[in-house]
């Protein structure tokens, strides 16, 4: 049902403190969809249109809904040729170049905010204001009638009366390019944002970050292992080597790649992982290792007797695996075991290897 198909009823405008705010109902149901509520802008304190999108399940059966809102779509600063954008997916993009994606917000897509925009200044910024972490994707497409913008939200189950998931969206008129776009995301970003602990300045230091597995930095067959030849050849990509990150320092042939992170002797035994270990941070070189936060390996030790109670399971009952593996399986986070026993394993694991840092996927 599009904005243009849906029944609308009388809109409401309210002032406080010079702001105003519109309000209107919206109903889907006589287009046979059981959705009700409001839809809801009003200016910022700072400039700008802050949009909401409040609705629920009116119906009486559970549903699951596809929400798209905002979408914005042949948005042109001048010419087609003359407008530009910048989409903050990894790696970001910023072109005037033909151009369609569509990534989830979070580690595809990490910033909350796109623009499209003149290089000589003038543009709009798209930005949502989301402090729980909604989930969604980020949509751009530029072709030859301009750029069109927009949020899609995740398809869930929704029960009767259940409000949907949708955070609210500002769109933002500016007179800079993406740089003035990215300056107004930091400045909602520090309005509520506080590092649950110190930033570390070396963290922050970090310009060259390897990975690495064990398979390259070890000889299986001879037990050598090969630190200061790696550590040179990294160094002689880019002059440097900052941080060696290794993926499969807990991975096991017997109990699985995942879940124990334990099984030392598999790998030289503790002693000489460890002195290994020193060699990479006395050469200068900051380490880090990988550890799962969602997979737990069926043969390991400790999943043996709980995978099957504390993993995720799909609507025909059976297990969610990795796919491409037969014995990984998705572990729900919701679950108190396996939460309990991330953190007992992250604090061991720290404590006998002592990196400088654990990656947490």
């Amino acid at each position: 049902v599009t904005s243009a198909e849906i029944t609308v009823g009388k809109p409401v405008v309210t002032n406080a403190d010079g702001l105003g705010t519109l309000t209107v109902p919206i109903d889907a149901r006589p287009q046979g969809v059981p959705l009700a509520g409001e839809f809801v802008a009003e200016l910022g304190e700072k400039g700008g249109i802050r949009l909401r999108l409040n609705l629920r399940n009116v119906g009486e059966k559970t549903m699951v809904p596809r929400v798209r809102f905002p979408l914005v779509r042949d948005i042109r600063m001048g010419s087609v040729e003359e407008t530009w954008y910048l989409y903050a997916r990894k790696g970001g993009v910023i072109s005037n170049r033909p151009f369609h994606e569509r990534k989830a917000s979070g580690g595809e897509y990490p910033l909350q905010v796109l623009d499209v925009f003149r290089a000589d200044g003038g543009g709009v910024a798209m930005l949502t204001e989301d402090t729980v972490g909604s989930y969604r994707f980020w949509e751009l497409a530029k072709d030859e009638q301009g750029v069109d913008i927009g949020i899609d939200y995740w398809e869930r189950e929704y029960a009767p009366g259940e409000a949907l998931e949708t955070v609210p969206t500002v769109l933002r008129a500016h007179t800079g390019d993406w740089r003035r776009a990215l300056a107004l995301y930091r400045e909602w970003v520090q309005t509520w944002y506080r590092a649950q602990s110190p930033r570390q300045p070396w963290m922050q230091d970090v310009y060259y970050y390897q990975q690495t597995v064990i398979g390259r930095i070890r000889d299986r067959q001879t037990g050598a292992w090969r630190i200061p030849e790696t550590i040179q050849t990294y160094r002689d990509y880019f002059g440097c080597l900052d941080y060696l990150h290794i993926f499969d320092f807990g991975a096991s042939p017997t109990y699985g790649r995942v879940g124990d992170y334990s099984h030392y002797e598999e790998n030289g035994g503790l002693a000489g992982m460890q002195k290994a270990f020193r060699q990479v941070q006395d050469s200068g070189v900051r380490l880090g290792l990988y550890m799962e936060g969602y997979l737990c390996d069926e043969r390991s030790v400790w999943g043996r007797d709980r995978v099957s109670s504390l993993d995720i399971r799909k609507q025909d009952g059976k297990p969610l695996l990795w796919p491409g593996t037969p014995s990984e399986h998705m572990m729900c986070t919701a679950t108190a075991g396996w939460r309990e026993h991330l953190a007992t394993t992250y604090k061991r694991v720290a404590g006998e290897l002592r990196p400088d840092g654990l990656y947490i996927d």
